[in-house]
This record gives C-alpha cells, structure tokens and sequence, in this order.
C-alpha cells in the first residue's frame, strides 16, 4: 500500500512538501477504536460520529518513506 500526503507552499513562499509512505495496512472496524482516535472536526465529514455507516481505519505500518520539499529529498527506512 502506498499514501501519499502533500501539504501546498507556505504564505512565506517556502515551498510545500509531498511525503510518499510505502508498507502494509490493516482496515479496522472497531468501534471503541473510532472513539479513542476521534478528534473534534471529523464530524463535518462524519456527520453520525463514530456511527457513521462505513467508517474505518486505516492503520499503516510503513516501511520506506520518500520525501520531497522542493529544496531537498529523500528517503527513510523505517
């Protein structure tokens, strides 16, 4: 599995960054789960909360991270 994050240039004009995380994920379904990693404003996407038909989450267990901030890239092992 592959997540990619990017976060745009700051207003200071240093550019943005753009991580790339390879490893394995596992989907959970677990309710008191939702609850213990529920931070205040994901209900504007979830509107039922931790009760929202379909909710998971997504745990990744990286292995390699890539990253670029426009001045410097690389990579990290984990």
């Amino acid at each position: 599995m592959t997540l990619s994050l990017t976060e745009p240039p700051s207003l200071l004009g240093k550019p943005g960054i753009f991580f790339s995380i390879e490893g394995s994920a596992t989907i959970i379904r677990d309710r008191i789960q939702f609850q213990e990693h529920w931070v205040d404003g994901l209900e504007r996407w979830f509107t039922q909360g931790v009760d929202t038909p379909g909710l998971v989450l997504i745990k990744v267990h990286a292995d390699r991270i890539q990253y670029w901030d426009g001045e410097e890239n690389g990579i990290v092992k984990v």
